[in-house]
């Protein structure tokens, strides 16, 4: 509402009085009703596998509570709920306490189990939980545990494709090292489990000393710099008859009404050279957080990672890549499901394998550059899957607690708000004149960095010039109609911003307050490239200009990215390889 409209009302109803009462009245106003407190419900929201049950509760009240549920399943009268045993739809459900006039709710959202977690019957399928038998923590308690991802073919011989992290305790292992299959009790002071392939190959991933690139500016492990070959990949050959040969990998196939099908990959790969492209559909199936699907956030990335010394151990070195894959989105992975093969949403091409993330988002090596690495005198590998394309269901599956995707929520400044409604003032009436696609314009936040303010222009329909990134000082924020661009960057606008990126990487990646830089697609502009920079969060920093050799820059902040325990909370609470005791790569 604006202060005119406010007076205008105000005004009127300063006369309504006067008419009325002749000068006001005696009659005092009705007292305000006292709002009845609302029950919590705890938890708030939950996520229930099909046929599994939970428990609801009421906080701070010893009063009887009725219990009802809107949606599928059905509830007890002491909260807890019970998921149906096949998956329905929709899949979410709310529950309501009510106390004579009190009320409380919670979501709940029903899903497939997680089948990627458990022991596994010979032969088995992949994308589930295994690593080197040997990786334990010094007081031999606990065990390190990842992804066994997917099969490959080298020289007549199949392998299993993981990191050298998971697979070869980060360049400790030696060749012929056992590799299993466990479950959640397959770590010490339990039985191991399931013998299936010993260690053949591992790039070596550890930098050598010396060779800081000066991309480790305000690193404080004890070694930084380049990773040796790029890559975090190792091979495992496999013990005959213990894998199944077709390539499967659980969860990529088809959802059923109390599963999801096992299915290879396409056994295509992207031309050399290739790399997804930002807004790209993306899928993987992991030990931890099971089948998930997000969209490719940056490609061609430059950032550091943090290693582990032993399982469970402090830092002991940080590597730093370049032209990596970045995936969008809290709950893609968690730590375990460093090893997993990242395939396209909707042909399960083979594009990537996951080793690192943070909170906000995944990391992950182009999958052709792990084919150079592991390449040997026995020719270039190929991966087990079929000629086939198919698209992956990306139901949901079981996660211990399910996280937002890395929607960026920072409030933008009052100063920086006051700035771009000054702006709008000045501008926007000859903005709508000179561009006849624009519907409205109005000041807001910028999408692409949070804190900063925004022109919002509003269109009908794909403008005829290019909507300027930056007027007067404010970042633009183009609002297009649904269904008028494309999902993914175009070619042309990815490869203006790289360019960008290249010629600045070290500027950039010299500075503490930097977790990594790569190119991306503004969310200020979605038919535009960026030039993504990943800022560490609560470093003090100058400020970000909008715009970088005439392309947008894209801020992303958060925690430093690492190969070990990213968001823990989606890792398992119980268990004999639990988070408590150990299990995050």
């Amino acid at each position: 509402m604006t202060k005119i409209s406010g007076l205008l009302i105000s005004f009127s109803f300063a006369i309504l009085v006067i008419g009325c009462g002749g000068g006001g009245s005696s009659t005092p106003p009705p007292p305000t009703p006292t709002p009845t407190p609302q029950l919590t419900v705890t938890p708030g929201s939950a996520t229930v596998a099909i046929g599994g049950s939970k428990a609801f509760s009421v906080l701070n009240t010893t009063a009887p509570i009725t219990w009802t549920v809107s949606g599928p399943g059905s509830i007890s009268s002491t909260g807890v709920y019970l998921a149906p045993s096949t998956f329905p739809s929709p899949n979410t459900a709310t529950i309501t306490a009510t106390s004579g006039s009190q009320t409380g709710a919670a979501a709940v959202s029903v899903v497939f189990p997680n089948d990627n977690a458990g022991n596994q019957a010979i032969p088995i399928k992949l994308g589930t939980s295994g690593g080197n038998i040997f990786d334990n923590s010094t007081d031999g308690k606990s065990c390190c545990i990842g992804t066994l991802g997917s099969l490959w073919s080298q020289g007549g011989t199949q392998f299993i494709l993981s990191n050298n992290h998971v697979l070869a305790r980060s360049d400790q292992a030696k060749t012929g090292e056992g590799i299993d299959q466990p479950g959640e009790v397959g770590c010490p002071p339990g039985s191991q489990g399931t013998p299936v392939a010993t260690l053949s190959q591992a790039v070596v991933l550890k930098p050598t000393a010396g060779s800081d690139p000066g991309d480790c500016a305000g690193v404080k492990t004890p070694l930084c710099g380049f990773a040796q070959h790029n890559v975090d990949a190792a091979f495992a050959k496999v013990t005959a008859g213990t894998v199944d040969s077709s390539g499967d990998i659980l969860d990529l196939g088809p959802a059923g009404s109390t599963s999801i099908a096992a299915a290879p990959p396409l056994s295509t790969l992207p031309a050399p050279g290739v790399f997804p492209s930002p807004g790209q559909g993306v899928a993987k199936s992991g030990r931890t957080t099971g089948l998930t699907c997000s969209t490719v956030l940056a490609s061609r990335t430059n950032f550091r990672v943090d290693y582990e010394s032993s399982c469970g151990g402090p830092t002991a070195f940080t590597a730093v890549y370049q032209n990596q894959v970045v995936i969008s989105g809290g709950n893609f992975s968690a730590g375990g499901d460093s090893g997993s093969l990242v395939v396209t949403s909707d042909t399960a091409q083979p594009v990537a394998l996951l080793f690192a993330g943070d909170t906000a988002s995944t990391i992950a090596n182009p999958i052709q550059d792990v084919v150079t690495q592991l390449t040997n005198a026995n020719g270039a590998p190929a991966i087990v899957g079929t000629p086939t394309p198919h698209s992956i269901s990306c139901a949901p599956t079981t996660q211990s607690q399910s996280l937002p995707v890395a929607a960026q929520s920072i409030p933008v400044a009052a100063n920086q708000l006051k700035l771009a409604q000054s702006v709008r003032e000045k501008v926007a009436a000859g903005l709508m004149r000179s561009e006849p696609s624009i519907q409205s314009i109005g000041a807001g936040g910028s999408a692409d960095s949070p804190e900063d303010g925004a022109l919002i222009i509003k269109l009908t329909k794909v403008p005829q010039t290019r909507i300027p990134p930056v007027i007067e000082g404010v970042r633009t924020r183009a609002v297009f109609p649904e269904g008028t661009i494309s999902s993914v960057l175009s070619r042309q606008e990815f490869d203006r911003a790289y360019a960008v990126k290249e010629a600045r990487v070290h500027d950039y990646m010299g500075q503490s307050w930097v977790r990594g830089i790569g190119v991306g697609r503004s969310d200020d502009n979605p038919e535009e490239g960026a030039v993504v920079i990943f800022i560490l969060r609560g470093a003090p920093h100058p400020a970000i200009p909008a715009t970088i050799d005439g392309v947008r820059t894209k801020i992303i902040e958060g925690e430093r990215f690492r190969a070990f325990g990213w968001n823990s909370q989606l890792e398992p609470k119980v268990g004999a390889c639990s988070r408590a005791q150990t299990t995050k790569k």
